[in-house]
């Protein structure tokens, strides 16, 4: 008989060859919960009730792929991000902790909520989705990926958002193809260099989409660069540009921005007290 607690101790030996023992115990509780709707208080609760056998056939399956190093929310199709569900697969990258960080610092310094948003580099689309919902904006979001894009509009229809969103190339195609009069440009793109890929987890390099991870390591501002030159022809006069960074290369963020005319730089720490973002104006 298999019960929560034998299934703990599975998942535990079967995924801390990839993962402490912390993340698998995380792991096991945010798949318990999303896949049979379980609070963590309720398997603490029960942790020795038996699992319903018409659920373990499915469970081993799921394990048996997590163990390949499948991220959980690949895996579930779901994360919660913001106070709200959204769908993410392998075409889009899985929302991190600090990306929260970001949306609230842009939706407390700006209040009005007749302003003119742009996300560059939507993905699943939770930027774009988290400021239309929390911030009632005109929101536009672009990404070069047809199936983000695809993802990313689901989620805004699960949420019953009308956003306006683009295909677009910003490295290649025409900026007349962005909305103009914009106040808020955003943007999290491609910023870890191509040869730190083999330092990263099994759970990123491998299925996460390296599109939206990478860059060349020659020129690792490629992204941030072109749409800083974007920001100062859509941006309004007193409009902001928002970033998330690579942390080792924030101070050439900083200069790059000063030498493109931007001014009240700040650079803004992460929960982790890493320097994650940085806001400026036009």
């Amino acid at each position: 008989m298999q019960t929560y607690h034998s299934l703990l101790q599975s998942f535990i030996s079967n995924l801390t060859p990839l993962y402490d023992e912390h993340e698998a115990r995380s792991i096991y509780y945010y798949y318990i919960e999303y896949k049979f709707q379980l609070s963590k208080l309720f398997l603490t609760l029960n942790i020795d009730n038996p699992i319903p056998e018409n659920q373990i056939v499915q469970i081993q399956k799921d394990l048996s792929r997590l163990k390949e190093g499948v991220p959980v929310q690949y895996l579930l199709g779901s994360v919660n991000f913001m106070d709200m569900d959204f769908e993410v697969n392998d075409n889009v990258l899985i929302p991190r902790q600090e990306t929260e960080e970001l949306i609230r610092i842009v939706l407390t310094e700006n209040a009005n909520s007749n302003l003119r948003v742009l996300d560059i580099g939507t993905g699943s689309g939770i930027i774009a989705i988290s400021l239309k919902r929390h911030g009632n904006y005109d929101v536009f979001a672009t990404d070069i990926s047809s199936k983000a894009l695809e993802t990313a509009q689901k989620n805004a229809n699960t949420h019953h958002l009308n956003i306006s969103f683009i295909k677009h190339d910003i490295l290649k195609d025409n900026i007349s193809q962005l909305p103009d009069k914009i106040d808020i440009l955003i943007s999290n793109p491609p910023y870890i260099p191509f040869s730190e890929r083999e330092h990263l987890h099994t759970n990123v390099k491998d299925f996460e989409p390296g599109e939206a991870l990478f860059v060349p390591d020659n020129n690792p501002l490629i992204f941030y660069e072109k749409i800083a030159l974007i920001g100062k022809k859509i941006l309004t006069q007193n409009g902001k540009i928002y970033f998330e960074t690579y942390h080792l290369y924030h101070d050439k963020m900083i200069e790059m921005l000063e030498m493109n005319g931007y001014h009240h730089i700040l650079s803004i720490k992460d929960i982790n007290e890493k320097n994650r973002f940085i806001s400026a104006c036009i």
